[in-house]
């Protein structure tokens, strides 16, 4: 049979563009060349960029089972379906009822170019380069436009300007104050919880003020230097959130779980393992920024002068180290509140802290203080974590079941736009569905 011109691209773009780490390499490598940078050093970054973007998701990998556990036994306690948001790894594995991996893979590369038209001919100068989130909407809406639409190519063409726009209008909000406090405004925030920096922006002045209030004159007392230490910080909470699960759960039930293990260590082990998987995570995005934030440069002397690159949250974390942290903790707050409520209204779906929380709820602190202060990083932590959990359950309880069915236990929604944004597309959409 002959084989034509379409079926080589297609085959290529089936068996080469649907893998994310080889669109990253292709990024990084362009924006190399644009540099004029020799061969190998060509090469070396490219390299280093997929290398970060595999070892980022070998630590999803380590992430999932202890999140599947934590679910497993939330629903066995409440009697309701639990589930753990803050990762979009397993979109990744869906197949059913169009090729996820194709159409996320197509749209990040055509948003991305799209982004960059955007930013050569128009005022929207903002490039969204942060390889890990750069996925997440791009599987995303197609995950959620799936109920309506289930042709690859149409999604293609819907979605694509949706994930371009989102990828220029956040970063262009925000950067109406960050730039206020990054030197020279030489660059503004690339993640997923715009909600929460937008509200803050707007709202903090109003909340108190900045300058007399600023959360980086309170003092914390000495043993809260820990939570300097996000690895720390985070295997501290999981492990607290697995003892109060494992208490819950009482020691019969409990011993069924852990199989054989004695069960405090069931319950460490646990919480290392998803520790070690988020250590692991970040360890493949430092990677990824140090090489991206490089090969950028060529796209900003070559392609799209004047553009203002939109990086990854820790990148604001050294303007607000208090903010970070008191950010952090009443994020956590709100997400626990959030969780209770859902439990003792009876909510059939119950939505647990997620696994990001750390990086929306420090982001959100440190916007939240430079326009309001302290009282504006603890009402906009609080209120915003509590509308995290919640729009996961009422998105997860709406899902069409063929959908549902191949999420992975304790794996829906995510940082605090994705699980809004999704929510309220999937209840808009809601009268056109064609699938259940």
């Amino acid at each position: 049979m002959e084989t034509s011109v379409l079926d080589l691209l297609l085959f290529f773009i089936n068996q080469v563009l649907t893998q994310p780490y080889i669109i990253m390499g292709l990024v990084t490598m362009v924006g190399m060349i644009l540099l004029k940078k020799a061969i190998p050093e060509v090469f070396t970054s490219t390299m280093k960029t997929m290398f970060g973007f595999i070892i980022l998701f070998l630590g999803v990998g380590g992430m999932v089972p202890p999140i599947i556990k934590m679910a497993t036994v939330v629903n066995d306690v409440l009697g309701v379906t639990g589930i753990g948001t803050g990762t979009s790894g397993p979109l990744y594995h869906i197949i059913d009822p169009i090729p996820f991996t194709f159409v996320g893979s197509i749209v990040l590369i055509s948003a991305f170019l799209l982004q960059l038209l955007v930013a050569r001919f128009t005022r929207w100068k903002y490039v969204y380069i942060v390889g890990n989130m750069m996925p997440g909407p791009c599987y995303g809406f197609a995950f959620v436009f799936s109920t309506v639409i289930q042709d690859p190519f149409t999604l293609i063409l819907i979605i694509t300007p949706l994930v371009t726009a989102y990828w220029t209008i956040g970063p262009a909000i925000v950067n109406q104050w960050d730039k206020e406090w990054v030197p020279g405004g030489a660059y503004t925030l690339g993640h997923c919880q715009y909600i929460g920096e937008i509200a803050a922006g707007y709202l903090g002045p109003y909340i108190g003020d900045a300058d007399k209030e600023s959360s980086e004159k309170i003092e914390f007392p000495g043993w809260l230097s820990i939570l300097s230490d996000n690895t720390i910080l985070n295997f501290v909470i999981l492990l607290i959130m697995w003892a109060i699960l494992g208490f819950l759960a009482g020691p019969v039930r409990l011993a069924g779980y852990a199989a054989g293990t004695w069960e405090p260590m069931w319950l460490l082990k646990n919480a290392l393992d998803f520790t070690c998987g988020l250590t692991v995570v970040l360890f493949g995005v430092r990677i990824q920024i140090g090489e991206l934030t490089v090969a950028f440069e060529g796209f900003r002397e070559r392609i799209v002068p004047g553009a203002i690159p939109a990086y990854d949250c820790p990148t604001m974390y050294p303007f607000g180290p208090q903010a970070v942290t008191l950010g952090f903790l009443s994020h956590l707050v709100g997400q626990v509140t959030g969780t209770i409520i859902l439990a003792l209204t009876g909510f059939p779906v119950i939505a647990m802290p997620q696994a990001f929380l750390f990086f929306d709820g420090a982001t959100i602190g440190v916007y939240a203080d430079k326009r309001g202060g302290w009282k504006t990083v603890l009402l906009i932590g609080i209120v915003t974590g509590i509308i995290g959990v919640w729009a996961a359950a009422l998105a997860y309880n709406i899902y069409p079941e063929t959908l549902k069915s191949q999420i992975l236990a304790g794996s829906v929604g995510g940082n605090l736009d994705q699980s809004v944004i999704h929510c309220i597309l999937l209840y808009l959409l809601l009268p056109f569905r064609n699938i259940s």
